[in-house]
C-alpha cells in the first residue's frame, strides 16, 4: 500500500528494509475537534497536550490508541506512515521543517525515509506547528 502510493505519486521517498536511527521522527495519530490529525514529531520528544491543543486550536484532544489506530488509517499503530493517509490532516513538529529527510518506523525493520516537502505536497490537509 505505501510502496504503491509513493510509486503512484512519483515521490522521491524511499522504504529500507533496515532502521535508519537519525533524523527519526513518530506520528501519532489524535481526534481533535474538527477530525483526526496525524502528528508527526521527532522521535523522543514529549508532548504537552495543553500547548498542542493550543498549537491545533481544539479544545479537546483525544490520542487515538491501539486497534483504533488501524481502523483510521490501515496501518498498525507505531508503524503510521506520514503520507497515504486519506481524510486525516498531517501536522509537522516545527523542528523537522528543515531537515533534508526525516525517517520514520512502518515496521519492526522498515524505515521510510522521506522529505518534509514531499510530505507536504503528499496531503490534502497539511500544516506546521510549533508545540
Amino acid at each position: 500500500m505505501l510502496e504503491d502510493f509513493i510509486e503512484a505519486n512519483s515521490l522521491n521517498a524511499k522504504i529500507f528494509n533496515s532502521i535508519k536511527s537519525f533524523n527519526m521522527a513518530k506520528c501519532s495519530l489524535f481526534e481533535g475537534d474538527d477530525g483526526f490529525v496525524l502528528l508527526v514529531f521527532p522521535f523522543g520528544k514529549m508532548i504537552d497536550f495543553e500547548k498542542l491543543k493550543k498549537s491545533l486550536k481544539t479544545k479537546n484532544l483525544l490520542k487515538i490508541e491501539g486497534k483504533g489506530v488501524e481502523e483510521i488509517t490501515g496501518y498498525n499503530e507505531g508503524f503510521v506512515p506520514p503520507i497515504s493517509i486519506y481524510g486525516v490532516k498531517v501536522v509537522l513538529d516545527m523542528e523537522l521543517e528543515k531537515l533534508e529527510e526525516i525517517n520514520i518506523l512502518t515496521g519492526e525493520e522498515q524505515t521510510l525515509s522521506i522529505s518534509p516537502k514531499e510530505i507536504e505536497a503528499s496531503n490534502e490537509e497539511f500544516e506546521i506547528i510549533k508545540f
